[in-house]
């Protein structure tokens, strides 16, 4: 199947406002995961995700069910992703809706890992865990759930050394003076998932001590959030730039204001991402899980410009210093936007 084939029934969904087209290929279709296979896929996406010209999204997901669930990830530039938190708890509501999936059992999710695109049948890249239906009021299924999706495991916890961390500060030093405190870039880790991400924190500093208040206030949240959002949609790809000659570059790259204490869900985190191949977006799930294991709390909360995500992590730097795995799970909400009709 070929885009050409078309038209097309998409249906729109997103999670944390991290929102994606969903193309359902059919019980019959046999993907092949080789590059030449998706060309005409990835400039779909192209033309489909772009916000002025096309339908707007920061993804295009292919999938399929059968026997197994199959998906593939597109993002808005026409790169493959290896996975997507967000785009998984949307999965999970969209079988809900089609009756594929109950909730209540696990279910495997099937897909590439990599850019090089090679389907791995021996072992599912993610898995849904357990949803629940928002209902509405005449008992029938709303157009919300909550979801909570097993991200597989965070591999090659590394903190940046000295070179990238000089490169790091220099390049974000203009950003972080326009936010409260000035605060400074205290730590960053490599974090490696089936996408590569570089979480950085930041944080007012007196002495070399952290002093961020334990919490922050609602308009406190969401004036660091502004900041970082806009900041990083400006300088984000530069600030990747600069880790190229620590082979950095094609990374999602997180910035999280840190400060003292274990966040709570209901005092979450501000953390914005700039993904490879979409930029700034609303909220990116394996982004969260990355910086959940390099700040080593077995539930961290994070508050992203589209909302609310929790991480579960079971193992990691608890087992020991230099811990270098972690099983780790993502709850949110997924919520249905609008079926669309393409070709």
């Amino acid at each position: 199947m070929r885009p050409i084939d078309g038209p097309h029934k998409f249906e729109k969904l997103h999670g944390a406002a991290n929102d994606f087209l969903f193309l359902d290929l059919g019980p019959s279709t046999n993907l092949s995961w080789s590059k030449v296979d998706f060309d005409p896929w990835r400039d779909l996406a192209l033309k489909l995700c772009h916000r002025r010209r096309g339908l707007g999204a920061d993804g295009l997901i292919l999938w399929h069910h059968d026997p197994v669930v199959t998906m593939a990830i597109i993002n808005a530039d026409g790169s493959l992703a290896g996975t997507c938190g967000n785009a998984l708890r949307c999965l999970g509501f969209l079988l809900m809706r089609h009756g594929l999936w109950d909730g209540l059992r696990p279910v495997d999710v099937f897909g590439p890992g990599s850019e090089a695109a090679k389907l791995n049948a021996a072992a599912p890249f993610a898995r849904l865990l357990r949803a629940t239906l928002e209902q509405t009021n005449d008992k029938v299924p709303g157009h919300k759930a909550r979801v909570e999706v097993d991200m597989g495991t965070c591999r090659q916890l590394r903190p940046l050394q000295a070179e990238p961390m000089a490169a790091l500060r220099s390049v974000l030093a203009p950003l972080l003076n326009k936010l409260p405190n000035q605060p400074h870039v205290t730590a960053a880790y490599f974090v490696q998932l089936a996408n590569p991400h570089v979480s950085v924190f930041v944080a007012p500093q007196a002495q070399g001590l952290i002093t961020a208040h334990p919490t922050l206030d609602g308009a406190q949240s969401a004036l660091i959030l502004e900041v970082l959002e806009s900041g990083l949609s400006a300088i984000g790809q530069h600030v990747k730039d600069s880790l190229d000659p620590w082979g950095m570059r094609d990374v999602n790259l997180g910035v999280l204001w840190q400060r003292n204490g274990t966040p709570k869900s209901e005092d979450p985190f501000p953390f914005v991402v700039h993904e490879r191949g979409a930029g700034v977006t609303q909220a990116c799930g394996s982004g969260c899980v990355a910086a959940a294991f390099a700040l080593n709390n077995p539930t961290t909360g994070f508050r992203m410009p589209g909302g609310h995500i929790d991480i579960i992590l079971v193992g990691g730097q608890q087992n020991g210093p230099g811990a270098e795995s972690a099983q780790a799970s993502m709850v949110g909400d997924a919520e249905f936007v609008a079926t669309l009709f393409v070709g």
